[in-house]
């Protein structure tokens, strides 16, 4: 991760702006943080970013990758990184120096949208009327490119258009389910192949409806990630210490973990509903059910910490924040794998909750009694 300005006054200067222009932007250990309705990053900063919100809209240079996910996102500034983006509307108006990757639903770059680096596109409708410098892969149902591919590219839909101001350099690999729309001044490498798509071709049996639907299961998957390592984050570089005694405690109190999560997820859906049916109770209710699904999900967070550490050991009795940091990631990397397995991931991830949640609320009377 890119770190933060070592001087005063940089440091200074940079959380001046975050106070004026972002309440919601938390600096954690270098990494800027941020997550709302609406995010708007508009001063320039020097710092990997982590967003999440209903809108995000960048107008102010990235020094360091962003990470975001969102339902509309806009970037309308140079990102010198790596962009990592899943969202439903996803706009690229900027340079990105670094590689893409992006997942959503209608994704464009447009023109002045140029890619230094990799890119690896699955949506619905793709459009590319920028450039894109190294090796691209596309899959989506409708790609139009207006553009230009300077790398080798992999393109897959049900149906690809390439306009008069299309150019695809290098090995090109095109496979749609229709016949391509190829105007006749379109400028195609010599290396140029295209396979026909559907159920009476050996080539290949890709069915787009399938495609269709990974793009949009991973999409969310890595939205899922990014948020949880958001909340994450914050509490690591705020509260360590809890953190680290929920996640031990889930480890060495397995059995009282377990119980008290199943009493918590057995009893409250059962208050909530009696509170529901009670005209003064339902400002309770709404509030109760909001605090069970965030408490579900925030459980998820000890478990992840508790599976990277038995996998990384510390090598010091008191590691620091960064490390306890990375653990956590590599831990919920590997529990969101598994929250993706067909049928039985949901399963996974509820249990997950149950067991984290009732590591919290174990934590918590520890606590108490102990006072």
């Amino acid at each position: 991760f890119t770190t933060l300005p070592t001087t005063t006054n940089e440091k200074k200067s940079i959380e001046e702006k975050i106070n004026k222009e972002a309440t919601t932007l938390f600096t954690v250990g270098g990494i800027y943080t941020t997550a709302g309705s609406i995010v708007n990053l508009p001063s320039e900063l020097d710092a990997d970013i982590f967003a999440a919100g209903e809108q995000i809209t960048t107008t102010g240079k990235i020094t360091g990758d962003l990470h975001a996910a969102g339902n509309s996102i806009i970037i309308d500034s140079p990102v010198t990184g790596d962009l990592r983006v899943t969202g439903n509307t996803i706009i690229i108006k900027a340079p990105i120096n670094g590689n893409l990757f992006a997942f959503g639903n209608t994704i464009t770059i447009e023109k002045k949208g140029m890619i230094a680096g990799h890119a690896t596109i699955y949506g619905t409708q793709v459009k590319i009327d920028g450039t894109i410098e190294k090796t691209t892969k596309i899959a989506a149902e409708l790609i139009e490119i207006n553009g230009i591919i300077n790398g080798d590219s992999t393109i897959e839909a049900n149906a690809i258009t390439l306009s008069d101001t299309a150019t695809l350099n290098n090995t090109v690999t095109t496979a749609s389910v229709e016949t391509p729309t190829i105007s006749k001044n379109a400028t195609l490498s010599d290396d140029y192949t295209h396979e026909v798509l559907g159920k009476n071709k050996n080539t290949q049996s890709f069915q787009w409806k399938n495609s269709n639907n990974n793009s949009f299961f991973l999409s969310r998957i890595f939205g899922g990630f990014i948020f949880i390592m958001i909340i994450g984050l914050i509490i690591v570089f705020t509260e360590p210490t809890w953190l680290q005694n929920i996640a031990k405690i889930s480890t060495e109190k397995i059995a009282g973990s377990w119980l008290r999560g199943f009493i918590y997820i057995s009893l409250l859906p059962t208050t909530l509903l009696l509170l529901f049916i009670t005209i003064i109770g339902i400002p309770f209710a709404f509030f109760g059910t909001v605090l069970f699904t965030l408490t579900l999900m925030l459980g998820r967070i000890p478990i992840g910490l508790a599976l990277g550490q038995k996998i990384w050991k510390y090598n010091t009795k008191k590691p620091k924040k960064k490390d306890i940091a990375l653990r956590l990631g590599l831990g919920y990397a590997l529990l969101t794998i598994l929250f993706a397995i067909p049928f039985f991931g949901w399963l996974f991830g509820l249990l997950t909750g149950i067991w984290g949640s009732g590591a919290m609320i174990q934590e918590y009377q520890l606590t108490h009694n102990k006072k």
